[in-house]
């Protein structure tokens, strides 16, 4: 196994804090990448797309890194999550509430929807595929469920849980929820397939979950 040798580092200072950063998996474009980030702890927070890119001819035997904005906007709230379900679509949600999505077209960005749900938005991910929906988890403990090409067509599934909640999709048909209780909802029929795994009184007073992905399955590590 070769390690490869960091040959050069690059900083760029902005002048506010970064709550999320996600980057453009699904987009190719040989030496150039776009990962974007959005900010928290202001009035407007501000989600931002930027350009990474590796000149291919070399210096000294350093390839320059280069770093350019593409575009921003500001949201209401904290920007809790951001990310790219498709390649050219990017969604943020904010803890006021606020799902945005906005479309990248000629390496700038531009808003499609701005919705604001009933509560706080906390975690989110979202189906692949052509027309794929958004599972939101509330800071209430609620789980909204929007198409991405009309997410003011939400459902929303309430209480689930009486904290905060993370989401992931596990397969095809399984979305696993997580808070203070553990669950596994069947999203073919989210409203009457939630079972619970685990709850906070499983001598679990508190439950915090970590989701990472090992050996093509992912795996949850549970926390007192």
């Amino acid at each position: 196994m070769t390690v490869p040798t960091l040959t050069e580092t690059k900083f760029e200072y902005v002048d506010f804090k970064i709550s999320s950063v996600a980057w453009n998996t699904h987009a190719s474009f040989d030496n150039k990448k776009e990962f974007c980030f959005g900010s928290w702890d202001e009035p407007l927070n501000i989600v931002a797309l930027w350009e990474f890119s590796i000149e291919e001819e070399m210096k000294e035997g350093i390839q320059p890194i280069q770093t350019s904005p593409k575009g921003s906007f500001e949201l209401e709230g904290d920007i809790t999550q951001i990310g790219f379900p498709l390649k050219d679509i990017i969604v943020a949600i904010t803890s006021k509430g606020y799902v945005n999505v906005s479309g990248i077209a000629g390496g700038t960005i531009r808003q499609e929807f701005n919705v604001k749900l009933d509560s706080g938005c906390h975690s989110f991910c979202s189906e692949k595929g052509f027309d794929p929906k958004l599972f939101i988890g509330g800071y209430d403990g609620s789980l909204s469920i929007c198409p991405l090409q009309y997410p003011s067509e939400f459902q929303k599934i309430p209480l689930l849980d009486i904290a905060p909640i993370k989401v992931q999709i596990l397969d095809d048909n399984t979305l696993i929820v997580a808070g203070k209780r553990l669950l596994l909802i069947d999203k073919r029929d989210p409203l009457h397939s939630v079972k619970y795994l685990i709850s906070h009184q499983d001598n679990f007073p508190r439950i915090f979950i970590n989701f990472f992905y090992c050996r093509y399955k992912w795996q949850i590590r549970l926390c007192r």
